[in-house]
C-alpha cells in the first residue's frame, strides 16, 4: 500500500521546523490520539520518531488505514480548515516523538527552505484526491490482498528482523481485529484468510498475537494480482 497522505523531509528540514518559534513536541504511546476525526487542524505534524497511522472511517463504519508514516514524514488534516467533510484521523502505531507546527509559523520553515516549500505544498495539492483515489483501490481489492498490503507495511515499520532476511516478525498491531479494523473487514474474515494463507507458507502464527511473514511471499502474491489485473484490462480493450 502506498502512502498518500505523507512526504519524506530531510534531517535538515526536521532541523529547520525545530528552530522555529513556538514550536512544540509531543510524545505518544502506542495507539495514543494524535488526531482526531472532525477535529479541523491548524498544525502540520513533522514526526521526528517512531511510526504514526493514518486511518479514515467510511460512512458504513469501516475503517481503512491511509498510510503508516516513519521519521522523516509530515502530516496534517485532510479537510480545509474550514470545511471538515471527509476527516482523517492518525494515532501512534509505536511510541513516537511529534514536532507540532501552527499554520502561522509554517511560513517561517518554508522561507528558509524554498526546496522543501515548492515540494511540500506540491505534496499537499495532491493529497485529498490521491486519499480518495486510494481508499477506492484499496475497497476494490479483494480482502486476502488488502491484508497482504497492510502485513508488507506492518513488516517494514514494526517488524523485527529474524535469523532468514526475508521472514520478519510482527508483534505490534497484530491481533485479528487490529488486522480487520486496518483494511475495511472483521475479525473472522481476518483469521480465516491468516490461515489461507499460513497453508501457503506467506505467513506463521506464533500465538500470543505475534506472526511472522514470508515479505517475499508476500510482495510475489501482491504482484502476482497486478499483472493479473493488467492482463484482464488489456484484454478487455
Amino acid at each position: 500500500m502506498s502512502t498518500v497522505t505523507g512526504i519524506s523531509i530531510s534531517t535538515k528540514e526536521l532541523t529547520l521546523a525545530a528552530l522555529t518559534p513556538k514550536v512544540t513536541s509531543f510524545s505518544y504511546q502506542p495507539d495514543d490520539a494524535i488526531m482526531f476525526a472532525g477535529e479541523c487542524a491548524d498544525s502540520l505534524f513533522l514526526i521526528k520518531s517512531g511510526w504514526v497511522r493514518l486511518y479514515r472511517v467510511l460512512r458504513d463504519d469501516r475503517t481503512i488505514v491511509l498510510g503508516l508514516l516513519g521519521p522523516g514524514e509530515v502530516f496534517m488534516q485532510d479537510a480545509s480548515i474550514d470545511q471538515c467533510d471527509q476527516p482523517t484521523s492518525a494515532d501512534a502505531l509505536t511510541a513516537c516523538e511529534i514536532t507540532e507546527i501552527p499554520f502561522d509559523k509554517v511560513g517561517a520553515v518554508l522561507a528558509k527552505s524554498p526546496e522543501y516549500s515548492r515540494k511540500l505544498l506540491g505534496a499537499f495539492r495532491r493529497r485529498q484526491s490521491a486519499s480518495h483515489d486510494h481508499i477506492e483501490e484499496v475497497l476494490t481489492r479483494d480482502t486476502s490482498r488488502r491484508l497482504a498490503s497492510i502485513l508488507v507495511d506492518l513488516s517494514r515499520a514494526v517488524g523485527d528482523a529474524t535469523d532468514q532476511p526475508h521472514i520478519v516478525k510482527i508483534s505490534r498491531a497484530a491481533t485479528h481485529q487490529s488486522l480487520a479494523n486496518m483494511i475495511g473487514s472483521n475479525r473472522v474474515t481476518v483469521t480465516r484468510k491468516l490461515i489461507e494463507m499460513q497453508a501457503h507458507g506467506m505467513v506463521r502464527s506464533l500465538g500470543r498475537n505475534s506472526i511472522e511473514v514470508d515479505v517475499t511471499a508476500l510482495l510475489r502474491y501482491l504482484s502476482n494480482d497486478s499483472d493479473s489485473a493488467t492482463a484482464a484490462q488489456e484484454a478487455a480493450a
